[in-house]
């Protein structure tokens, strides 16, 4: 039974809104290449909207919105991406960073930020209906949503990440001197904490109300005053009173020790210690209540915030002609020994790179090339647009995986090998447990988190060293060799999660294999060989396309094993290359009329009385057979 199309699913819904009996609907939809859940909310179940939304926290979430503009009772319709789900004691709501977006008549500025709630909700939107897609993949923008009921947790977010890398800012509120809307963006390049903190942001852009800021301004930005001056109220009436309680009870404590006689304990250690203690307590208490930081007239910031967005600053990455990894003519020698010669391939972002071949034909040397572990004699290869000679721009765009696995620490466990690596690339420490969970559960090995590297298997030790390259969100991910040693089910298994891994978090992966049949798992191969170099680069079907035959062979099945039968079909005129496993052979032909080399060959063999069970005029050759083909583990006739 075929799955019912969107449309009809829509229509339902739209028959559930009208008779009010149908407000929430998930469905698993499947477009020709795109698989993604979908799910349909009204604004009145935005508290389940938000549940379902935090359920998939740490994914990439669509988000399409119908509603109202709270403001000014314009009708509002706009698609963006989920920012945050928010759920408290009095409100639910979202915040999406809109791709697209019209109020009554008038788009909304791409890049805006706005709140979604429901119907009654005092966000920018009171949504109607919500429609979430949910594409399996892993969100690595590392972008930081906050509004102004959190804006105590925005400096704290900030004053960790501003210590360790440069973090850039857009920011939405009203300019305080004269009330008119405000919008900004730039670095943020000082942080002030306590209850009336702020931070300041370099403009790059900026507006109040219909004047352009100048580009390089000094904006600060902070919360509502008059939140800080309640809070202050607060802090010192609180303040006042324990004071008086602490006073009141060491007086009531003195009366009844000397009316039951015990005034020899008010003489011991112990008490005379507590006595000390709440002394200096209540004197403290009695200099916050006379001289309070904040009870005293608080300066007003440029801004008084509504909402903020934060994500460190990294170089922009520039792709070349649409490449993410891009090598021209390279060259690398040893000495007089030139190992690699004229290698060149381009990667687009996403795919995966096979880089096969036989121990010692050079893959190593080139990928150590890629990374800028050695220095080409002659040739290009950029990564994002940057040489791998620029280290500031290249390290935080690729991870690496070394075959050696004892760069490990054996003593550390899982968690606390990714956190001390992970450092550095100035990520606080509480983010980088937050990313390590999510990829150790990604590669199905989060209950060991906790054991001591030493004590798991290679191919446990394999994910670990995967998830300690992963955890910065690098672009491109470089294995050498990562299925050495393993069996063909553990390799299997470990494809299994590098495709997951290229597939959830959108990185492009580049993997140095000896096994040919791992060429399956990839998008692009370069081939390898021994005393040679770098031999070709395609996809694996265009490769196998350049054998005789053309990716195609006649595939034959003796009835017995026949040790003569192999000779007498490499030596049928038009065969070009046998390929023997036993009784089955595998025969490319170089002519273009295949069925008349058949009929040859079946006569040859019919006349020495070797019996066919079985023929295959056309069947399809593999990278494995590609690769024989080359190394010429067959003779070629």
């Amino acid at each position: 039974m075929l799955p019912p199309s969107r449309d009809l699913l829509r229509l339902f819904f739209s028959i559930g809104l009208y008779f009010g009996d149908l407000s929430v609907l998930n469905v698993v939809v499947m477009e020709q290449e795109a698989f993604f859940e979908e799910a349909f909310f009204t604004g009145r179940n935005i508290g389940r909207a938000v549940q379902w939304c935090k359920d998939r926290e740490g994914n990439v979430i669509e988000v399409r919105v119908q509603g109202v503009w709270r403001e000014s009772g314009e009708h509002f319709r706009g698609k963006g991406r989920l920012l945050e789900a928010y759920s408290g004691f009095l409100s639910s709501y979202i915040a999406v960073l809109l791709e697209s977006g019209k109020r009554g008549g008038d788009w909304v500025r791409k890049g805006s930020v706005v709140t979604v709630g429901g119907p009654r909700s005092k966000c920018d939107v009171q949504a109607l209906n919500l429609v979430f897609r949910n594409y399996l993949k892993r969100d690595t923008s590392q972008m930081e949503f906050f509004d102004a009921n959190h804006f105590a947790s925005a400096l704290r977010w900030l004053r960790r990440n501003i210590l360790l890398r440069r973090v850039v800012g857009k920011v939405e509120g009203v300019w305080s001197r004269s009330g008119a809307n405000f919008m900004g963006e730039g670095e943020v390049i000082a942080v002030e904490g306590g209850v009336r903190g702020f931070f300041v942001l370099e403009l790059k852009r900026g507006r109040v109300g219909g004047e352009e800021l100048e580009e390089g301004s000094l904006v600060s930005i902070g919360s509502n005053p008059l939140v800080i001056n309640h809070l202050a109220s607060f802090l010192k009436g609180s303040a006042s009173s324990l004071n008086l309680v602490l006073k009141r009870g060491a007086e009531a404590l003195r009366f009844i020790a000397l009316k039951t006689g015990g005034s020899s304990i008010l003489k011991s250690r112990g008490a005379t210690i507590l006595r000390s203690s709440v002394t200096k307590l209540s004197n403290y208490l009695s200099s916050l209540r006379g001289s309070f930081p904040i009870a005293r007239s608080v300066g007003r910031p440029d801004v008084v915030v509504s909402k903020m967005l934060f994500k460190p600053k990294q170089a922009r990455a520039e792709l070349v002609d649409g490449y993410v990894l891009k090598v021209r003519g390279l060259t690398v020698s040893y000495g007089k020994n030139v190992v690699l010669r004229n290698v060149t391939f381009s990667l687009r972002e996403g795919e995966i790179l096979g880089i096969v071949g036989e121990s010692g034909s050079g893959k190593t040397t080139c990928m150590k090339a890629l990374i800028g572990e050695l220095t080409p004699d002659a040739g290009e290869v950029t990564i994002c647009g940057f040489p791998p000679s620029d280290k500031d721009s290249v390290a935080p765009l690729i991870g690496y995986v070394p075959q050696d696995l004892s760069r490990m620490y054996d003593n550390f466990t899982p968690m606390e090998n990714i956190v001390y690596f992970g450092r550095q690339y100035g990520i606080p420490e509480d983010e980088l447990i937050k990313r390590g969970k999510r990829i150790l559960k990604d590669l199905e090995i989060f209950t060991k988190g906790n054991e001591k590297v030493g004590s798991l298997s290679g191919g446990e030790k394999r994910r670990v060293s995967i998830a300690i390259a992963l955890v910065h969100y690098p672009r491109i991910l470089f294995l050498d060799e990562p299925t050495s040693g393993l069996d063909l089910v553990r390799r299997h298994e470990l494809w299994s999660y590098l495709e997951k891994i290229n597939r959830t978090y959108g990185t492009t992966l580049v993997v140095i294999t000896h096994y040919p049949s791992e060429a399956d798992y990839c998008d692009k191969v370069a081939v390898f060989m021994k005393n040679k170099g770098f031999i070709d680069f395609g996809t694996p079907k265009e490769l196998v396309a350049k054998l005789p035959g053309s990716g195609y062979a006649i595939g034959l099945v003796l009835e017995e094993d026949e040790p003569e039968a192999e000779e007498l079909i490499k030596s049928t005129e038009g065969v070009s290359y046998v390929f023997r496993i036993g009784p089955y052979y595998k025969v490319l032909v170089g002519v273009e009329d295949g069925g008349a080399v058949l009929r040859k060959i079946l006569s040859r063999l019919s006349s020495r009385g070797i019996k066919v069970y079985k023929v295959e005029p056309r069947v399809e050759v593999n990278f494995e057979d590609y690769f024989r083909y080359l190394t010429g583990t067959g003779k070629e006739t």
